[in-house]
């Protein structure tokens, strides 16, 4: 009911000590699921046609290679940049050989994504006022038939986000997952290597042991990134009170209907890679804390400024 389930809305209702409390809630939760509802019919509306999945595919698929294309620039300039760590040669070989490899994991989550109508870690590129808001669930209807045919109806409706986005998302963050891990997995080999005096075979099998069963931190690191490179971060302070706002604003999601996602793409283009990077203070940050992300940091501004530069000229021509 209203995306929450029975207990949930037991407690809050208990939470009411008066009558006019009461009214209100039950007002405003009458409200939300026809809100809801109006949502998942724009959402859906605006996201049914083919052009905007092929358009979603595309820039993931290369915003990956991208990212790899940075990483081996960032072992480059490590080699320039004053500090004991650096990104390590071979890192983005690592990244490329665990994405190619993990295309057959990507096509299974992909598909149990599709069987569920649901994104897997709930990260998706959509927010909305209730969870599958054209259900019989959401609207509580009894009669069988009648629920039936709401489910029906709104499994439908809900088929641009539910069995096209979300298991394409899926399927992208699996292989971001394998390539992300692949690359923390050879970088920690090639540290137990050089304080054990490893051999190639004995490296090779730490890395296999190491992707098999992963450490916590790796899991994470894994984690974040296929969140990354799908443009699905959680936002931070100033971005989640925007999404809070257009939440609870009434119609709003008819002028904004993503936030997440346009938000990501923003940082990733604009601050991340091009020359106003030098007024974020995360990226300054980045910088100052040398390393390897101090490496990456500079592979993805100087690479970026360059493709800016590189298409501005070649419109001026």
């Amino acid at each position: 009911m209203h995306g929450k389930d029975t207990d949930q809305l037991a407690a809050m209702v208990a939470q009411i000590d008066t009558v006019e409390g009461l009214s209100k809630f039950t007002r405003e939760y009458t409200r939300s699921k026809v809100a809801g509802t109006l949502q998942e019919l724009f959402v859906n509306s605006i996201l049914s046609g083919p052009k905007t999945h092929i358009v979603n595919l595309t820039g993931s698929l290369l915003f990956q290679p991208m990212n790899i294309a940075e990483m081996a620039v960032a072992a480059r300039l490590g080699k320039m940049l004053p500090g004991n760590s650096h990104v390590l040669e071979g890192e983005a070989l690592a990244m490329t050989y665990g994405a190619l490899s993990g295309w057959r994991d990507a096509l299974r989550l992909a598909a149990k994504s599709f069987r569920a109508g649901q994104s897997l870690d709930s990260a998706m590129k959509f927010e909305g006022h209730t969870r599958r808001a054209i259900s019989a669930q959401n609207y509580e209807i009894t009669n069988p038939t009648l629920g039936a045919a709401v489910d029906a109806l709104g499994a439908v409706i809900r088929a641009p986000t539910e069995r096209v986005m979300a298991p394409t998302d899926e399927f992208m963050k699996a292989v971001a997952y394998r390539s992300e891990l692949s690359r923390v997995a050879f970088r920690e080999a090639r540290e137990q290597a050089r304080l054990q005096g490893l051999g190639p075979e004995e490296t090779a099998a730490l890395i296999q042991r190491y992707m098999d069963a992963p450490p916590p931190a790796a899991v994470r690191s894994a984690e974040d990134y296929a969140r990354y490179v799908t443009f699905q971060t959680p936002l931070g302070e100033i971005g989640s009170k925007i999404q809070s706002v257009v939440a609870q604003t009434p119609g709003a999601f008819i002028i904004a209907p993503f936030i997440k996602t346009p938000i990501n793409i923003l940082k990733a283009g604009l601050i991340e890679r091009s020359p106003l990077g030098i007024f974020s203070a995360e990226l300054r940050r980045k910088i100052a804390s040398g390393g390897p992300e101090r490496d990456l940091a500079l592979a993805r501004l100087s690479m970026g400024t360059l493709t800016v530069g590189t298409v501005a000229m070649a419109a001026a021509s």
